[in-house]
C-alpha cells in the first residue's frame, strides 16, 4: 500500500482511510478480489498449474492463495477450474 500511495500523494495511513469511507473495504481486500478476477482468467487454461497460476497473480504460498479464492469466490480453485471447463 505504500507505494500506491504514494503515487498518489498521500499517506499510507489516508489512503486506508479513504478506502474504508469510500468502498468499505481495506486496500488488503480490494486486492486480493483484484488477484482473485486476474486467477479466474488463468483458471480456465487447462495447462497451468495452481501453484504457478498463485505465482502469476501474486500469491507467493499456493495455500494462502486457496484460502483467499476460498473465501472470495465460496468454492476452491479447482472446484471453479471444475464449473468453467
Amino acid at each position: 500500500m505504500p507505494n500506491v500511495a504514494e503515487k498518489i500523494y498521500v499517506s499510507p495511513w489516508h489512503l486506508s482511510k479513504l478506502l474504508h469511507k469510500t468502498l468499505n473495504q481495506s486496500f488488503l481486500d480490494i486486492l486480493h478480489k483484484a488477484k482473485i478476477n486476474a486467477s479466474k482468467e488463468l483458471l480456465k487454461l487447462p495447462h497451468m498449474s495452481m501453484s504457478h497460476i498463485s505465482e502469476q497473480v501474486g500469491f507467493i504460498d499456493p495455500t494462502h492463495f486457496s484460502k483467499v479464492f476460498k473465501k472470495i469466490e465460496g468454492i476452491t480453485a479447482a472446484e471453479y477450474r471444475n464449473q468453467v471447463r
